[in-house]
């Protein structure tokens, strides 16, 4: 009788086909296999396979009062309390061959709720109430939902460059950068295929990032508690890291560029709209994005660039900042991949050398740990460097 946590790093593109015998690619499985462990680092008391730790990750857990659970293998049939990164037919499929009890599960009109609320529309809506609500010269255009080569047309002529990006993508998937001059057959096939396939693409200015943070949420019910910020980095697309940070340090940060009282306002205004549109049909996490981007020669706010119903690597970050790291530090949360398994350990045994662990209390006051084992087949890595 226990808690099942389970990182399904696929969920949007399983979202996205659809199938309930999809199977995502190799790379994913690696993944979602590499970074089994992390959901107890967010989701304490989970149950784990006994073969899925190592005595050198369990002395870390130890050392940082980790709780879990530990079990030769799983008996599905008694799990009494499930959570996943995210929910789609395929996993609630997968579960319930499993055995999985079938009142844990998903029904598939509540699965197809998710799928709805997942898909930027809902963003977008969320923009719309906010840009009704708080009136800013501060805030960003609408985005637009195109369905047709045309419209992509006239966008970019009224734009220039442009950003355009699937319904439902995940990391970077599905999202392409775009002008006139720029516009080839590779993006247009692309277009034309989404289009198709999913109803519509969205597209918006490009603008020009400063910095990308995040808001996290919980849902519960009827209530909706602001969880803390996510400050993090990317390549221009998908995700590279996390900045860890005090939430309080962080709001400053954003506030040096834009008033406080405009995320405040947004804050308050996305709570409403999560209560009001998402919160009837959803329960767990959800992280909204949004950054800091220079316009016109002011700094200004784009408060909802997406949001994902689901945990976020921000969300594991900020959790782990605030529940294992010493008050008064800082530092950085990555994802790493090796290409060689054999570079990652290398690499691994490398920083455990040349930054060794300092806990004290319980908390990790300095050094290098990486979140999930490194065993001798592990590409990707969860890496956390508290200096």
């Amino acid at each position: 009788m226990s808690k099942l946590s389970i990182f399904n790093p696929d969920h949007e593109i399983a979202l996205a086909n659809n199938d309930k015998n999809f199977k995502p690619k190799k790379n994913i499985v690696r993944l979602a296999h590499d970074l089994l462990l992390l959901p107890l680092w967010y989701d304490s008391g989970c149950t784990i396979y006994v073969s899925a730790a190592t005595p050198q990750w369990e002395s870390l857990a130890c050392s940082l009062g980790l709780d879990y659970n530990k079990v030769e293998s799983i008996d599905y049939g008694t799990i009494t309390e499930l959570n996943l990164w995210g929910w789609n037919i395929a996993i609630c499929s997968s579960l319930a061959n499993k055995g999985i009890p079938e009142r844990l599960l998903k029904t598939e009109a509540e699965l197809a709720t998710v799928r709805r609320l997942t898909q930027r529309q809902t963003a977008i809506e969320a923009m719309r109430q906010i840009k009704r609500i708080i009136y800013s010269p501060l805030l960003p255009d609408m985005p637009q939902t195109l369905t047709s080569i045309s419209e992509l047309e006239v966008f970019v002529r009224l734009f220039g460059d442009v950003v355009l990006k699937s319904p439902l993508s995940e990391s970077g998937k599905g999202v392409y950068f775009a002008s006139a001059n720029t516009m080839n057959h590779s993006i247009l096939g692309w277009v034309k295929r989404t289009i198709s396939q999913q109803g519509y693409i969205v597209a918006e200015r490009r603008y020009e990032v400063r910095y990308n943070f995040a808001m996290e949420f919980a849902v519960s019910g009827e209530k909706v508690y602001f969880d803390g910020y996510s400050l993090f980095t990317t390549n221009g697309k998908s995700y590279e890291k996390n900045i860890l940070i005090p939430d309080t340090a962080i709001e400053q940060l954003i506030a040096k560029y834009v008033p406080i009282e405009l995320i405040e306002n947004v804050r308050n205004v996305l709570i409403s709209f999560i209560k009001s549109n998402i919160s009837p049909y959803y329960k767990g996490y959800l992280g909204v994005d949004m950054f800091i981007y220079y316009h016109k020669n002011e700094y200004r706010l784009h408060p909802c660039v997406e949001i994902n119903l689901r945990p976020t690597m921000g969300l594991v970050a900020n959790r782990f900042f605030k529940n294992y790291v010493t008050e008064g530090r800082q530092g950085t949360f990555s994802v790493d991949f090796y290409k060689n398994p054999n570079e990652l350990a290398n690499d691994h045994q490398c920083r455990q050398k040349v930054s060794p662990i300092e806990v004290v209390n319980g908390r990790l006051t300095r050094g290098y740990v990486s979140l999930c084992p490194i065993m001798s087949d592990t590409q990707y890595r969860v890496r956390v460097e508290i200096e």
